[in-house]
């Protein structure tokens, strides 16, 4: 991916192309509960577009923010693996918190009222967890990343809205966070 400072603030953002660009971490560890936190902007609607991914070793086992039939799910991977829709897509940028245990899953886009759904025994492999893309080189995120962050624990409410608030009062306001 492509690099620009994109505010005084020194708000770095990430460009994805959509066609071959992503972050592979080496935060291997299994989880779990976790929370992804990303602040990012889809160029276009089209396709399948992962922002986040920790993989089971394969890219049909996983816990995923993905953009899939112009809505955002949040999915993540359990017996039964429910996706969990968030919202119709948008070319706004947006803030996305997901969070997941054994007891719930929840998302919410930008600082709304959370959407949630039963996690039942969650897993997640030992693979790296990836930004913008699947780990089997698929569903390559098509947009801008200004924040992006992976917790081991499953953040509670005050604490998302305590992480929204501090990023809209910095680099938000400047790159246009709702």
């Amino acid at each position: 991916p492509s690099h620009d400072k994109a505010s005084q603030w020194g708000a770095d953002v990430v460009n994805f192309d959509g066609s071959d660009d992503y972050i592979s971490t080496n935060l291997t560890s299994a989880l779990s509960e976790f929370s992804f936190l990303l602040v990012s902007k889809n160029t276009n609607l089209t396709g399948a577009q992962a922002e986040i991914t920790k993989d089971n070793a394969d890219a049909v086992r996983e816990s995923a923010f993905i953009l899939a039939g112009g809505n955002y799910a949040f999915r993540v991977w359990n017996p039964s693996f429910n996706p969990l829709f968030v919202a119709a897509g948008t070319t706004n940028r947006k803030f996305i918190a997901c969070r997941a245990s054994s007891s719930v899953f929840k998302a919410r886009l930008n600082n709304n009222s959370d959407t949630s759904g039963t996690a039942g025994a969650l897993t997640t492999g030992s693979d790296a967890i990836w930004i913008g893309a699947q780990s089997n080189n698929s569903a390559f995120f098509n947009g801008e990343m200004s924040f992006a962050s992976v917790f081991n624990t499953a953040l509670s409410d005050s604490n998302t809205s305590s992480i929204y608030s501090l990023i809209k009062t910095t680099i938000g306001q400047e790159l246009g966070l709702p």
